[in-house]
């Protein structure tokens, strides 16, 4: 395990958390999705935790297992039904949204929301392979790597 590099993705991943999910009308939206709330105990502990380093690896594997299941909760639950969720599809009249300035905020994060996701996968992915290097290159020993380049989306 690499220390500074569970220290860096450790940073990144926390400024991403409070800058895109760390509001109460994401958690909302979390309660609606129904993911077990020791998901979101086990990030914000991971999160809220500096410094990094005196962390056991029981501790880090947890961390690293809820962001990939946070990920994965946001990526199968959230993004497919994003507008009913936020409240602003054309689908739900009833239910849409009325207030003319929390409309276009709901639309704007609708936007960002996706980009913010991938984001929060390619630093939990960074910080996988700073806990776990061996175990992930002997996962892609047999895998063929493709002549062309796959284009990643950072975020920024």
């Amino acid at each position: 395990m690499n220390q500074g590099k569970v220290r860096s993705s450790a940073r990144k991943i926390r400024d991403v958390y409070n800058a895109c999910f760390n509001y109460g009308w994401f958690y909302g939206i979390l309660d609606e999705l129904k993911l077990d709330p020791s998901v979101i105990r086990d990030v914000r502990a991971f999160i809220d935790r500096d410094p990094w380093d005196n962390m056991e690896d029981g501790e880090l594997s947890r961390a690293s297992d809820a962001l990939d299941t946070l990920v994965a909760v946001l990526k199968n639950r959230l993004l497919p039904n994003i507008k009913e969720l936020m409240r602003v599809s054309n689908l739900a009249p009833s239910l849409r949204i009325t207030d003319r300035d929390q409309y276009l905020k709901m639309r704007l994060l609708i936007e960002v929301i996706p980009a913010n996701i991938e984001t929060l996968d390619l630093y939990a992915e960074e910080l996988r392979r700073a806990l776990f290097p061996e175990e992930l290159h002997s996962l892609f020993d047999d895998v063929m790597i493709l002549d062309t380049p796959v284009p990643v989306f950072a975020g920024k």
